[in-house]
């Protein structure tokens, strides 16, 4: 049954074409290789035929294919003859300056003028290997096949392959977090030892990699070059864009298994299931009050033992603590009167 289907489309049609028929330059083999860089062997234990319609759209593909080859070609030519005769006229309007002539006094103009000339020719020769330069940049860029993102190498597409793997060979010595390529983990490192080899010219902060001090040098120029096309916002990291936008599209791939609830991101999620299992591992290391969510610490310690803020005016009964807030008063000296019973 098998040879009864199309290679191509896979439906099963009985005005097959064989693959295999003709010499080897005209055979539908060939073609397909030579255009799709699939292999297609005759024992290969495969369809070996194609079904009219895809041998249709293979003709079609050749002859755009052979048309583009052609239009190139003529505009090639043209423009090449469009500039021979530029270069014709040239020297003809200055064929009598060029020339030497032991009586004329305007030599010295003459032969400016010829080096003029040879000079726009060696620009546009330049030019023109410039441009050649780019298109085999361009040509050499590489496409994951998995994702379909491009890259500018094959050393990058290389390096982009191996987020794809789902074994992470590469351990963290420090916390066992795993990575699929070592330079994730090299830069993982720093984490823990504290390295900061990047630092900003303008204001002298360092940073762990490379991306942090790229996003912190537009906090000094100001630069957003991330714009939302559905709203007037801009922002300055791909992250933050990126999480704008889902709030946009609704997208929420993140669920919550135990009361159903999504969100955006797996560090929302996760800051979420905190909510349910009671467990605050952020403690703050001045009052002892343990939160959920490091933001809401940092927003703890900023608020309320910030020496820089206004005069406190409630004070703590136990421990002599001053507190803007008399609720957060009241929190605290709950706090203190549970780990005085505790003790």
């Amino acid at each position: 049954m098998v040879h009864e289907k199309c290679r191509i489309c896979l439906e099963t049609n009985k005005l097959l074409i064989n693959l295999f028929d003709g010499s080897d330059a005209i055979r539908l083999s060939s073609k397909i290789m030579n255009l799709t860089n699939v292999q297609i062997y005759h024992d290969d234990g495969l369809p070996n035929s194609i079904c009219i319609r895809c041998n249709k759209k293979l003709d079609e593909c050749i002859e755009f294919i052979n048309l583009c080859k052609k239009s190139d070609k003529d505009l090639r030519s043209k423009t090449n003859n469009i500039r021979d005769e530029e270069n014709s006229t040239i020297f003809e309007d200055n064929a009598d300056e060029c020339k030497f002539n032991p009586k004329n006094d305007n030599n010295d103009s003459g032969l400016a003028d010829a080096d003029g000339i040879q000079e726009k020719d060696k620009t546009s020769k330049e030019e023109y290997s410039s441009n050649l330069y780019a298109i085999k940049r361009l040509s050499q860029k590489q496409q994951c096949f998995t994702c379909g993102k491009v890259m500018s190498s094959r050393f990058r597409l290389q390096t982009h392959l191996a987020t794809h793997l789902k074994e992470k060979q590469h351990s963290c010595t420090y916390c066992k977090k795993r990575f699929t390529i070592v330079e994730n983990l090299n830069a993982h490192l720093r984490i823990h030892t504290g390295e900061k080899p990047y630092r900003c010219a303008t204001c002298g902060k360092t940073f762990a990699q490379s991306s942090g001090l790229i996003v912190h040098k537009r906090k000094h120029t100001g630069q957003m070059p991330y714009q939302c096309v559905l709203c007037p916002r801009s922002f300055q990291t791909i992250g933050n864009f990126k999480y704008h936008v889902r709030v946009h599209t609704g997208e929420r791939n993140y669920d919550c298994s135990t009361c159903g609830r999504a969100f955006i991101t797996s560090g929302d999620l996760k800051q979420h299931k905190a909510t349910h299992s009671g467990e605050k591992p952020h403690i703050c290391s001045i009052c002892g009050i343990r939160f959920s969510r490091a933001s809401n610490l940092k927003r703890h310690v900023s608020y309320l033992h910030n020496e820089e803020k206004s005069e406190k005016s409630f004070i703590c009964q136990h421990c002599s603590l001053k507190f803007l807030r008399k609720i957060d008063l009241t929190k605290h000296e709950l706090y203190c009167q549970v780990n005085k019973t505790i003790l």
